[in-house]
């Protein structure tokens, strides 16, 4: 007997977390001494042998830093979305809008280590990312007025801002100003030819690491902005809202898992069949009429997305 929506939603979701979290503690223990010709060693390589070393280990321990806070955010608002999806009452726009923010902190984890680009593409994102995290916070602070406790701590984080822009310039970052009365942050990184902004840009990375979910991202930033278009048009018994949440956030677990592993030179493919399988029961249990994808390759096919490398391809990051 299928268990009751609400059972199952929680049962993926909590599942989702153990296994992705053992993907990644086996990427984290490859972290200081990476395979042999992965993008991963390609960085620490680049980053071993500049003249400016010091400042580039400092930039790699922030990246994995970065990292690792995007995630613990995305698991943080998981189990927000999991107490809504097991609750008494159906709430399907909180839902959406916690699979939004859990969407963004993934993808902006892919974006950090996309083996797509250059070492020098993902080290200028680096920097960008850096240089965004230290002239945010005295923006944020403005908003305090004079009081003395933010006056003090304005101080210290400008002065923070003005070093990590020191710390770049001198390892070969070219920062452009953002201009006018903003001439002070920075807008655009530029490190041996590639160029990059401080945060990605969320819509135009869809399709490229969720090929088979272009509706996602439309969908859950109208449920976190409260469009009229999408409030009005949501109907359906549990299943089918529940199965609407939570299958596009299964992409967003096959992206993960895909771009760690092409980054470490991992095999993502048993996470992508753990993943297919929850993807399959929630569809069975919302469409059980429908024709099954028979599996998770047929499923990203059927979107779009380009096969995975050859296994004894994985660790040449190709």
């Amino acid at each position: 007997m299928a268990p009751e929506p609400r059972v199952l939603a929680g049962r993926v979701l909590n599942q989702q977390v153990r296994h992705l979290s053992s993907l990644l503690s086996a990427a984290s223990d490859l972290a200081e001494a990476p395979t042999p010709s992965t993008p991963a060693a390609d960085d620490l390589d680049h980053v071993n042998s500049h003249p400016q070393k010091r400042n580039l280990l400092g930039l790699r321990w922030w990246a994995h830093r970065s990292a690792v806070l995007n995630l613990s955010s995305a698991e943080e608002h998981q189990r927000g979305l999991e107490l809504i999806v097991t609750g008494e009452e159906l709430l399907p726009l909180p839902a959406m809008a916690l699979a939004r923010s859990i969407y963004e902190a993934v993808i902006n984890t892919c974006w950090l280590i996309d083996a797509d680009v250059t070492t020098e593409q993902r080290l200028a994102r680096w920097a960008g990312g850096l240089l965004h995290d230290g002239q945010e916070p005295p923006n944020a602070l403005d908003s305090f007025g004079d009081a003395d406790a933010s006056t003090k701590e304005k101080e210290r984080v400008v002065e923070g801002r003005e070093l990590g822009q020191q710390l770049m310039r001198r390892a070969g970052f070219e920062l452009r100003a953002k201009g006018g009365d903003k001439n002070v942050e920075t807008r655009q990184v530029r490190y041996r030819g590639e160029v990059s902004g401080l945060t990605p840009r969320i819509t135009d990375l869809v399709p490229r690491f969720t090929p088979n979910q272009q509706s996602l991202w439309p969908l859950f930033s109208g449920a976190t902005h409260s469009r009229g278009w999408l409030v009005a048009g949501l109907e359906g018994d549990a299943a089918l809202i529940l199965t609407s949440v939570l299958t596009p956030l299964l992409d967003t677990s096959d992206a993960l898992a895909i771009e760690v592993s092409r980054y470490f030179g991992l095999d993502p493919r048993p996470t992508l069949k753990k993943t297919h399988l929850h993807r399959q029961a929630l569809l069975r249990q919302a469409r059980p009429r429908d024709t099954m994808v028979a599996n998770w390759e047929a499923y990203r096919a059927a979107g779009g997305a380009r096969p995975l490398p050859r296994l004894a391809a994985l660790s040449d990051g190709n």
